[in-house]
């Protein structure tokens, strides 16, 4: 009879342990999603870190253009006022400053996109650059740009898109035909060993430019 109480006393404190353990690894699993929330927290949190730093350094350019316009006015003798191509060369050498992006490759991609005209439209293509508001509503909302029209903003947008091009290719041929086309039918013609006559032309410009051309 001893013996039957025994193991029976044996079996119970066998499935207690069971129990125990199973316990403790529910409440390890547990812990293991919370960590996995918390870095998936942390994660938007850096996002959106990063999309308040795009904002800020668009808003505090702006500023710090705007600074200046006001300065030459208060100054006794003042300068003339800069032209819009001016205030466009000031964009482009600015934004492609932050980007680290050739300058002279914006410069001829807006006079093939517009002839430097702000107000330039094709459909839902817009600007100097010529950015869709079908396809970079999203990019414009991360960097703070609510006109499409608006030099600085449109430029800022165009580089944007550049620079994310380059970074997946190494050819700008391949990335300006990717700009202007897309990507699928870019990489259809470039494995065909085909360069778009933009791509081409972009190119051409721009060296031309470097070469004192206007």
């Amino acid at each position: 009879m001893i013996k039957k109480f025994y193991s029976i006393f044996i079996l119970i404190t066998i499935i207690l342990m069971l129990v125990a353990l199973s316990m403790n690894t529910f409440e390890l699993g547990t812990k293991d999603l919370k960590i996995k929330e918390l870095e998936y927290e942390v994660l938007n949190l850096k996002s959106d870190i990063k999309t308040l730093k795009f904002k800020n350094d668009f808003l505090e350019t702006k500023v710090n253009l705007l600074q200046t316009r006001i300065e030459d006015k208060e100054s006794e003798e003042p300068e003339e006022p800069k032209t819009q191509r001016e205030l466009i060369d000031l964009y482009v050498a600015d934004i492609c400053e932050q980007y680290d992006f050739d300058p002279l490759i914006i410069h001829s991609v807006i006079w093939h996109e517009s002839r430097y005209k702000p107000e330039a439209k094709n459909t839902t293509h817009l600007g100097l650059m010529q950015v869709s508001t079908r396809w970079h509503m999203g990019r414009a909302e991360r960097l703070g740009v609510e006109d499409f029209y608006d030099p600085y903003g449109n430029i800022l947008l165009g580089v944007d898109y550049l620079s994310e091009i380059a970074n997946r290719y190494d050819d700008m041929r391949l990335v300006l035909m990717t700009y202007n086309m897309g990507d699928k039918r870019a990489k259809e013609l470039f494995n065909n060993n085909e360069i778009s006559w933009y791509a081409t032309s972009v190119l051409e410009r721009a060296e031309e430019l470097k070469t004192g051309g206007d």
